[in-house]
C-alpha cells in the first residue's frame, strides 16, 4: 500500500569531522559552466564565491526558479523542462545523494549526460561528449589532504566512497572504503560508510553490525542511526526501527527524507496515528515547495481509514479526487475506497451516504 520509493537517508555533514567536509569548495572553485544547474545546498556557497554562476532568478531561495530547481531534484519531468528552457551544460549536485536521488537516477540512465567529477561533497555532470570521470581523477582530490592526519583522510575516503556508491562506481567505492578502514577503524563515519555499502548489496546482518559498530563509537551519530533505522525496517523489526526513527525526526523535524522514512516505518508498525501526523507534515512541506502531494494525500487517507477515522478518510479521499495530477488508476482505487467506507458507516449512522464529487 505504501509504495514510496525511499533513498536511504543519511547525513554526512550533520556532525562535522575534524575537517569541514561539508563545504563544496573543491568542486565549485574549479567549476566551469555556461549554464549551471545546482542543487539547493550549493546556492549559498555559489553566491558567496562564484556569483557569476548564479542567475538573478536564483539569487533568492524562495524565487519561482529556485523552487523549480528544488522540485527538479525529485521530479525528472521538471528537470527536463528546465533543461530545455535554460540549456544547461553542467550540473552540480552537492550534499546527501538521498536529497536528489530521482534526478541522479535519471542522469545515470541518460545518454545526454556523463559523470565528470567526484569529490567528498559533490558530483558534477557534463553534457555527453565531455570527458567522463575515471578513478585516476581522484588523485588531485585526495592530494588536497596529503598533509592531513590518518583520521581526517579516512573521513574523506569514507565520504567519497558513499558518493561513488550513489553513482554505481562500485569497485572504486569499495577501494576507498577499504583504505578508510585501514587508516582508522575508530571513526563512526567509516563504519557508517561500510554499512551503506553492505546495505546496497543486500548484506543486511553485516550492515546492521557495521551500523552498530559506528554507534558504539558515537551513540548519537546521525548517519549511523539512519542506516540502522533503514536496516531494522528491512529486517521487519518495525517497532525497533520506529524507536530509532523517532530520534532522527527529533533532530531533523522538517527533513522530507527523514519524515518519509518515519511514515513508512510507522505504517508497517501499524501506528497509523503517527503515520498520519507525519504525512501531514510532509504534505505541508511539499505544498510550500510547490511539489505535488497527491500521492502523500492518498496515503494519508488510507492511514485515516486504517485508524478507523472514517470522516477524515472520506474528506481526504475527496481531496485526492480533485487533484489535477491524479491518475485513472488512482481515481478508480479512491472511488472503491469511498464506496467501501460509506457502506460501513451509513447503516451505523442512519445518515445518507456522503456526496463525493468525481473528477471527470
Amino acid at each position: 500500500m505504501f509504495n514510496i520509493t525511499l533513498g536511504l537517508v543519511y547525513f554526512f555533514g550533520k556532525q562535522k569531522p575534524p575537517l569541514d567536509l561539508t563545504t563544496p569548495s573543491l568542486a565549485i572553485n574549479q567549476l566551469a559552466a555556461k549554464a549551471l544547474y545546482f542543487t539547493p545546498s550549493a546556492r549559498a556557497y555559489l553566491i558567496a564565491h562564484r556569483p557569476e554562476l548564479v542567475p538573478a532568478e536564483n539569487q533568492k531561495a524562495d524565487s519561482e526558479q529556485s523552487r523549480l530547481f528544488a522540485q527538479a531534484t525529485q521530479d525528472p519531468a521538471v528537470w527536463r523542462r528546465l533543461a530545455r528552457q535554460l540549456q544547461f551544460d553542467t550540473l552540480l549536485l552537492t550534499g546527501d545523494p538521498g536529497e536528489y536521488r530521482p534526478l541522479l537516477r535519471h542522469l545515470l540512465s541518460s545518454q545526454d549526460w556523463v559523470l565528470a567529477y567526484v569529490d567528498y561533497t559533490s558530483l558534477i555532470f557534463k553534457r555527453s561528449g565531455e570527458k567522463s570521470w575515471i578513478p585516476e581523477d581522484l588523485k588531485p582530490v585526495l592530494g588536497s589532504f596529503s598533509e592531513a592526519s590518518a583520521s581526517q583522510r579516512a573521513a574523506v575516503l569514507a565520504q567519497i566512497s558513499s558518493k561513488l556508491l550513489a553513482v554505481t562506481q562500485y569497485a572504486e567505492a569499495k577501494r576507498c572504503l577499504d583504505q578508510a578502514l585501514d587508516l582508522d577503524k575508530k571513526l563512526p563515519e567509516v563504519w557508517t560508510a561500510k554499512a551503506l555499502y553492505q546495505l546496497h548489496f543486500g548484506q543486511w546482518p553485516q550492515a546492521l553490525e557495521s551500523a552498530n559498530q559506528a554507534l558504539a563509537i558515537d551513540e548519537n551519530y546521525l548517519p549511523a542511526l539512519s542506516a540502522k533505522a533503514h536496516l531494522l525496517f528491512t529486517l521487519h523489526k518495525f517497532q525497533d526501527a520506529q524507536e530509532v526513527s523517532k530520534r532522527l525526526v527529533a533532530d531533523s523535524p522538517k527533513n522530507p527524507q527523514v519524515l518519509l522514512l518515519h511514515a513508512k516505518i510507522a505504517h508497517e508498525a501499524e501506528d497509523y496515528t503517527t503515520e498520519a501526523e507525519t504525512l501531514l507534515t510532509i504534505i505541508e512541506l511539499g505544498e510550500k515547495e510547490g511539489i505535488s502531494t497527491t500521492g502523500y494525500q492518498l496515503f494519508l487517507a488510507q492511514a485515516y481509514a486504517h485508524n478507523g477515522q472514517a470522516v477524515q478518510a472520506l474528506e481526504q479521499f475527496r481531496r485526492v479526487l480533485q487533484a489535477p495530477d491524479i491518475t485513472q488508476e488512482q481515481q478508480s482505487n479512491v472511488q472503491e475506497c469511498i464506496a467501501s467506507i460509506q457502506s460501513k458507516i451509513e447503516p451505523q449512522s442512519g445518515q445518507p451516504a456522503l456526496s463525493v464529487p468525481v473528477k471527470n
